[in-house]
């Protein structure tokens, strides 16, 4: 497999030679790899995967961060998790819009994000709006 294979959505066209060769031996018109990562490698190669490969390994480590920091991150460990589980059995690395890629870019922006305590932001909010509803009282 060349190290840039044959581009995004190429490589299981109707045309493509090595889809061919591919449906041939399994008998059956395949549409997708059936996993995320393999349909990764044939559409935009090894340094495509490799790319793919450090944006998520970038948000786990984010979402842990975030867990054992803020105590924050469950939801993007969760749905990390699921779309790693979900890219074994179907070729959903590369299908954007979709529900779990939408999910999986949600995850990436908050766990790569500053690492800033929102609990404390929500408290000082919180104050804010005491203080003004005490300023209102006092001057009703």
């Amino acid at each position: 497999m060349p190290p840039t294979s044959t581009g995004f959505a190429a490589f299981w066209q109707k045309d493509s030679a090595p889809a061919q060769w591919v449906r041939i031996q399994t008998g059956w018109p395949v549409p997708t790899a059936h996993n995320g990562w393999i349909d990764l490698i044939v559409q935009l190669g090894w340094i495509g995967a490799f790319l793919f490969a450090i944006t998520y390994a970038a948000a786990l480590l984010g979402a842990v961060t975030r867990f054992n920091k803020l105590k924050d991150g469950y939801l993007s460990l969760l749905i990390l998790w699921i779309f790693s589980i979900l890219s074994l059995s179907e070729s959903v690395i590369l299908q954007h819009n979709t529900l779990g890629w939408a999910l999986f870019i949600a995850a990436l922006a908050r766990t790569t994000g500053p690492l800033d305590n929102t609990s404390e932001a929500w408290d000082r909010l919180d104050r804010r709006r005491e203080n003004r509803r005490r300023r209102a009282t006092r001057a009703g």
